[in-house]
C-alpha cells in the first residue's frame, strides 16, 4: 500500500461521479446559461428593465429581439432581469429549506421517543395543510418583497424534504458505526454532523433540488396571481402582467412564452441534475456502453451448447458445467467509479456438479465464491461483466438466454439460498404470503392453493404451519433460514445454491440447516453447490470439494483426500482453522480483583403494538465478573441475550433491573447515552460486522484520529500542523499495534478486508487506552485464518496492554482457544461458569454439551500460522 494520502470524501466522489453523467452534464449546462445571463443582464440590457422603450407592442425583430409588450417594455431585457430574481429567490428558499428540513430531520431521527414524536406532529401538521392556500394566505398577510417570499417558501416547502430526510437519517441511526461512535464518546451533534450526514449527500442533493425547483415553481404561481412586488421584475412578475394585458386573449405569445420557457427549463435542468444524482448512487440506473457490464446481454448461442442432457457411453452430462468464466468489476468505460481500475471477480474458472452430487466451493473472503454463485444465476451487479467463458445448465448456456427463457431456468432449473438470507425476507409481509407468491408468480396457482402449498413447504422443513401468519422478525435465525430454502425448493428445481447458508448462525443451528438440506436432497434428488469458507461444514455432506483463491480454482478433488491430504497452500490454509492452545484455559494467578461486574441484570424488550404491555425477558437476573487480566467468554446460541448484555455494558441500552459495577462502583445511576467520560475512557466496545461498524464516508485516519481527540489525556491545541502530524503519528502506532501498515491510513473500508476492518475496529477501540474491552462476536462474520488472526491479536493485547476482555461467542472452538474462563447463557440466563478447560472437557449442563456436540474434532497444534 503507498503512503497514507488524502482521498476525497463522499460529497466529492459524488461531484465527481456527476461530471460523468451525461444527464448531469446537460442539466448543469442549461443552468449554467442561465446563470450566465442572469449575471450579464445588466450589460445586455443597462438600465430599469421595466422602463417604458416607446415602442408600440411587436413580436420579435431585429430591434427587438424578443418582441415588446403592449406597454413599450421590450421582453428581453425583463426576461434576463427576471431570471435574477427568480433564480436567487428560488436558490435561496430551496437551500434554507433544505436546511431546515435537515435539522429537523436528523435531530428528529437521533434524538427519537419525544423529540422525534414533537417534530414529527409539526411536520405532519404542515404537510396535512393545504399547499397552494397556505401560500396564499401567507403571501396575502406579509409585507410585499423578496424576503417576505424567501420566508413564506422556506415555511411551506421544508416539511416534505424533512420527511424524506428523516426517513434516511433512521435508517442510519441504528448502524454499527453510529453506536461505535456514541460508545466512543461523541457528542449528539458530532454523530449528526460527522457520522450520519456524509452518507446523507445523495439523498441531501436531490433534497436540495427538488426543493430549488419546488420554490421557483411556487414564487412563479404567487407572483402570477398578483401575491409579490408589483415594482419587481421576475418571471412570475413577467406572466402576471401578461395575463393582466390580456395576452392569450390578442395573440401576443411573446410577452409570456420566453418567461414561462425559461421556467420550464430551468425546472428541466434541475431534474436532469437529479436523474444524474440517481445515477451516480444507483449503477443498476447507469446506460451502459460499449464494452462496458452488460450481463443480460444475449450471447450467439453455439451450436453444440444447444440440447437437452444426454447419455454418453453411460455417463450423464453434468448438470451444471462451468467453462473458463472470467467476470471483471469496474464502472462503465472501464473505470471504476472510485478512479480505481478493473478488478477481476473471476479468473479463468471451471467446475461441474453432476447429477444427485453435492459439490463444495470453498475459500477465503473475496476469492470470488459468491460472483461464481451470481453468474450462474445471471444476478451479477451492473458494474460487473462477463469477458469469457460458459455456464452449462442442462446442455444450454445461461449467458446465452434472453430473458423469457432467464426467468424459466431460475427457481425451476436452479434456484439460489443468497449470502445473508436472513435478511432476504421482507420485513412487512407474512412468511405464508412471501411463500405463496413464488407459487401465484411461477405455477400460476390460485392464492388458496398457493398458501396449502405452502403450509406443505413449510412442514417440509420443519416449521409449524401456525407460522404461517408469522413476520420475519417474530422468528428465529434458524427459522428464517430454513423459510429460504423452502421457497428455493418450491418448483422443484434441480441445482440448489447455498451460498454461505449459514454465516452467523450458531454450531447448533448449522449442524440443524445442513441435516436439513441432506435430508430433502435425499427426498427430492436435487444436485446441491455449497459455497463456504467453512471446510468443516463441508465434511460428511460434500462429495467433491473446489478450493478458491483470487478468483481461480487452486484445487479440486473427493472430499476425503482434501481434508486429509491437502496439496494447495490455499487449502492448507482453510485446513489449520484454530489450533488447540498447549496449556489452554488457566484464569489469571495475580491479580484476581474484580474490575467489571454485573449483578442480577435483567433487560425486558417490549413485545406486540403501542398498547400493549407484553414484555420479552432477554435477560432474567445475570451475575458475571470479569476479573482484571482475564479473558472471559460468554457464549450460548443466537438469541440467548449476549449481545443485549454486550450493549448494556456498552451503556447503548438501559436494563430493567440490576447493577453494573466497575471496580465496585455502580455505573448504571445515569441514563444509557449518558455515560460518563471517564467510563467510556476505561471500557470500550468491538462490534460483531467489521463490514458496518466503520463509517464508510470516512478514512481510517479520519476514524481513528476522531477517536484520539475524543480521549487524548492532554488538551487539544489550536490544529496547527504540529498536532495533525502528531495525531497521524498516533494512529499509525495504533495501527502498528493491531498488526497493520501505516499506509492504510489513507484508506477507506470498502478497500480493506474483513480482517483488516476489525482490526482498525479494534484499533478505535484502544485510542482511549481502555480497561475493559467487550468484543461482540468479532469474528463471526470472517473466515477460518482471519478468525484466527483476530483471536491471537486479542489475546497479544491482553499480554501487551493488561485489558480485561469479555470475548461474546456462539463458537466454542474459539472461546476453547482464547478464554481463561467461560459463562454459557441460555435463554437469558447464566446456567454454567468455570475455567475454560474445565467446562470444555467436563460440562456439567445438557445446554453446554449440547454446544460442545456441534463442534469439529480439534485439530493437534499447528506449527505456524503465519
Amino acid at each position: 500500500m503507498s503512503p497514507a494520502r488524502r482521498r476525497r470524501g463522499p460529497l466529492a466522489g459524488l461531484l465527481s461521479s456527476l461530471t460523468r453523467s451525461r444527464r448531469a452534464r446537460a442539466g448543469t449546462t442549461i443552468l449554467a446559461l442561465f446563470a450566465i445571463a442572469a449575471l450579464l443582464a445588466p450589460v445586455i440590457s443597462p438600465g430599469d428593465p421595466a422602463r417604458i422603450t416607446g415602442a408600440p407592442a411587436c413580436g420579435p425583430s431585429p430591434a427587438h429581439w424578443l418582441g415588446v409588450t403592449p406597454k413599450g417594455q421590450d421582453v428581453l431585457a425583463m426576461t434576463l432581469w427576471g431570471a435574477r430574481s427568480s433564480l436567487a429567490v428560488g436558490l435561496g428558499a430551496g437551500v434554507l429549506a433544505t436546511l431546515v428540513a435537515l435539522v429537523v430531520g436528523l435531530t428528529s431521527a437521533y434524538l427519537g421517543r419525544a423529540v422525534d414524536g414533537l417534530l414529527s406532529v409539526v411536520t405532519n401538521v404542515f404537510l396535512l395543510l393545504p399547499g397552494l392556500p397556505l401560500l396564499v394566505v401567507l403571501a396575502a398577510y406579509m409585507p410585499p418583497g423578496w424576503a417576505s417570499t424567501l420566508i413564506v417558501l422556506v415555511v411551506t416547502g421544508w416539511a416534505g424534504a424533512a420527511r424524506v430526510l428523516r426517513a434516511q437519517a433512521m435508517s442510519l441511526r441504528g448502524t454499527d458505526f453510529v453506536e461505535a461512535a456514541v460508545v466512543a464518546g461523541e457528542g449528539p451533534v458530532r454523530i449528526m454532523a460527522g457520522e450520519m450526514l456524509p452518507n446523507m449527500a445523495s439523498v441531501v442533493m436531490s433534497t436540495l433540488l427538488g426543493c430549488v425547483n419546488a420554490a421557483i415553481g411556487a414564487q412563479a404561481g404567487l407572483e402570477f396571481l398578483g401575491l409579490g412586488s408589483s415594482g419587481s421584475v421576475s418571471w412570475g412578475t413577467n406572466l402576471h402582467w401578461a395575463a393582466t394585458d390580456g395576452a392569450l386573449m390578442t395573440g401576443r405569445w411573446w410577452t409570456f412564452v420566453p418567461s414561462g420557457l425559461a421556467i420550464a427549463l430551468v425546472a428541466y435542468a434541475l431534474a436532469l441534475i437529479n436523474a444524474g444524482v440517481d445515477e451516480a448512487t444507483n449503477p443498476r440506473l447507469r446506460r451502459p456502453t460499449r464494452g462496458g457490464p452488460d450481463v443480460e446481454r444475449p450471447v450467439s448461442l453455439p451450436a453444440h451448447s444447444a440440447g437437452p442432457i444426454v447419455e454418453d457411453g453411460g455417463d450423464r452430462e453434468p448438470l451444471l458445467r462451468i467453462e473458463d468464466l472470467s467476470v471483471e468489476y469496474g464502472a462503465d468505460g472501464g473505470e471504476r467509479a472510485d478512479g480505481g481500475r478493473r478488478v477481476v471477480g473471476v479468473d479463468r474458472f471451471s467446475l461441474t456438479v453432476g447429477p444427485g452430487e453435492v459439490v463444495g466451493l470453498a475459500g477465503p473472503s473475496g476469492c470470488g465464491k459468491t460472483t461464481a454463485a451470481a453468474a450462474i444465476m445471471r444476478l451479477l451487479g451492473p458494474t460487473a461483466r462477463v469477458t469469457s467463458g460458459r455456464v452449462m445448465v442442462g446442455g444450454r448456456d445461461v449467458l446465452a438466454l434472453d430473458p423469457g427463457e432467464l426467468r424459466r431456468l431460475r427457481w425451476r432449473e436452479v434456484a439460489l439460498v443468497p449470502q445473508s438470507a436472513m435478511n432476504a425476507l421482507n420485513p412487512v409481509t407474512t412468511i405464508g404470503e412471501q411463500v405463496a407468491d413464488v407459487l401465484t408468480t411461477h405455477e400460476g396457482l390460485r392464492r388458496r392453493a398457493a398458501r396449502e402449498r405452502a403450509a406443505e413447504l413449510l412442514e417440509s422443513v420443519g416449521i409449524p404451519v401456525g407460522r404461517l401468519r408469522a413476520y420475519p422478525h417474530q422468528l428465529s435465525g434458524g427459522q428464517r433460514q430454513r423459510i429460504v430454502i423452502a421457497m428455493a425448493l418450491a418448483l422443484g428445481p434441480r441445482l440448489l445454491i447455498l451460498d454461505e447458508p449459514t454465516t452467523a448462525l450458531d454450531v447448533v443451528v448449522q449442524r440443524e440447516v445442513m441435516a436439513l438440506v441432506l435430508s430433502l436432497k435425499a427426498r427430492l434428488g436435487f444436485s446441491v453447490l455449497l459455497i463456504t469458507h467453512d471446510l468443516s461444514l463441508m465434511a460428511g455432506v460434500c462429495d467433491r470439494i473446489g478450493v478458491m483463491e483470487a478468483g481461480r480454482l487452486v484445487e479440486e478433488g473427493p472430499t476425503a483426500s482434501i481434508l486429509t491430504a491437502p496439496t494447495h497452500p490455499a487449502t492448507k490454509v482453510l485446513m489449520a482453522g484454530l489450533p488447540v492452545r498447549p496449556d489452554p484455559g488457566r484464569p489469571p494467578e495475580a491479580p484476581t480483583e474484580p474490575v467489571l461486574e454485573v449483578k442480577g441484570l435483567s433487560k425486558d424488550f417490549p413485545a406486540g403494538g403501542l398498547l400493549s404491555r407484553r414484555t420479552i425477558q432477554a435477560l432474567a437476573g445475570v451475575d458475571l465478573t470479569l476479573h482484571r487480566g482475564e479473558i472471559l467468554a460468554l457464549v450460548g446460541r443466537t438469541g440467548s441475550g449476549k449481545s443485549t448484555l454486550a450493549r448494556i455494558i456498552a451503556r447503548l441500552e438501559a436494563p430493567t433491573a440490576g447493577r453494573l459495577l466497575l471496580e465496585g462502583r455502580d455505573v448504571l445511576a445515569r441514563g444509557p447515552r449518558r455515560a460518563s467520560r471517564q467510563y467510556r475512557n476505561r471500557v470500550q466496545m468491538v462490534f460483531q460486522d467489521p463490514f458496518a461498524s466503520l463509517n464508510p464516508a470516512h478514512s481510517v485516519e479520519r476514524t481513528l484520529g476522531r477517536a484520539l481527540a475524543l480521549h487524548r489525556s492532554a488538551p487539544e491545541s489550536g490544529g496547527g500542523t504540529d498536532d495533525q502530524t502528531d495525531a497521524v503519528a498516533e494512529a499509525a502506532r495504533l495501527l502498528d499495534a493491531v498488526g497493520l501498515e501505516p499506509g492504510l491510513l489513507g484508506a477507506r473500508p470498502h478497500e480493506l478486508s474483513g480482517g483488516q476492518r476489525q482490526r482498525v475496529a479494534i484499533a478505535r477501540a484502544l485510542a482511549c487506552g481502555p480497561e475493559v474491552l467487550v468484543a461482540d462476536e468479532p469474528t463471526s462474520m470472517l473466515d477460518a485464518p482471519l478468525r484466527a488472526g483476530i483471536l491471537d491479536l486479542l489475546a497479544r493485547l491482553r499480554q501487551e496492554r493488561g485489558l480485561s476482555i469479555l470475548y461474546i461467542t456462539h463458537d466454542l472452538a474459539s472461546a476453547r482457544y482464547l478464554a481463561d474462563t467461560t459463562a454459557v447463557l441460555q435463554a437469558g440466563r447464566l446456567v454454567e461458569t468455570g475455567p475454560t478447560a474445565e467446562l470444555m472437557k467436563h460440562p456439567a449442563q445438557p445446554y453446554t454439551r449440547l454446544l460442545l456436540s456441534a463442534l469439529p474434532a480439534p485439530k493437534p497444534p499447528a506449527a505456524s500460522r503465519g
